[in-house]
């Protein structure tokens, strides 16, 4: 009997691939989960940092308590991107894991500038919440600075 002919040898690397494809569902899945994270963390930003900039600013009662609103609001933006850029670098790792399952299907776009390259999304959304984290730091400093709109 010879190795291709085994019953047992082919029951073992059908095993073994069984096992290797629910790993591949399951990161697939678990990258998935993560993608959505990605892409609601900015949203969560932008309503946090908008909901503590119109505080700070214009609802009274709260007008005492503006150096910390804006404080929390910059600290806040500050450590979403930390979590972006974490949620991505898994994401990363996920994808090495889909790349090694099956690489000839595996479909890849590192692009070809510095606008459509891998890390593109992260950089322009770490960008913004620096941007708004360096607005709340100045509303921190001057209070007067926001009320240019009204």
């Amino acid at each position: 009997m010879t190795a291709t002919t085994d019953p047992a040898a082919g029951a073992a690397r059908r095993e073994a691939f069984d096992r290797d494809r629910v790993c591949y569902e399951q990161n697939f899945q678990q990258f998935r989960a993560m993608n959505q994270i990605m892409w609601q963390v900015p949203l969560l930003a932008i309503t946090i940092t908008g909901g503590l900039w119109y505080a700070a600013v214009s609802v009274t009662g709260a007008q005492e308590f503006k150096r910390p609103l804006f404080a929390l609001s910059a600290i806040l933006d500050i450590a979403l991107i930390f979590v972006l850029v974490r949620v991505r670098y898994v994401m990363g790792a996920y994808l090495e894991k889909l790349k090694e399952f099956n690489p000839a299907r595996f479909v890849e776009a590192p692009g070809t500038r510095w606008y459509d390259g891998r890390l593109i999304v992260i950089k322009a959304f770490s960008a913004a919440l620096a941007l708004a984290a360096v607005g709340s730091i100045a509303g921190l400093f001057n209070f007067g600075w926001p009320r240019f709109w009204g």
